[in-house]
């Protein structure tokens, strides 16, 4: 995380919702930032990425018990023509 950290130096990470039932948390949001490093498409430098995606989680006796990010990490960076 931290080298993830590292190549996002101006990373923005915001929670756009937030449900609650019973055990069970999930979160929808947004992801913005500079990055710099590795990508489906290649190397990037300083390049301008943005993106979706949902948490989920459940709790167990106060304690997560299990956590999941779903997200398609091709879709922060999409290639010219690509439709995107």
């Amino acid at each position: 995380m931290r080298d993830m950290l590292k190549g996002q130096p101006d990373l923005n990470w915001q929670l756009t919702t937030v449900i609650q039932s019973g055990s069970i948390v999930a979160a929808e949001w947004t992801w913005t930032s500079t990055y710099t490093g590795d990508s489906p498409s290649g190397p990037q430098v300083a390049r301008r990425i943005s993106g979706r995606g949902a948490s989920v989680a459940v709790i167990e006796n106060g304690r997560i018990k299990r956590f999941t990010d779903y997200y398609d990490v091709g879709s922060y960076f999409p290639t010219t023509g690509s439709g995107h």
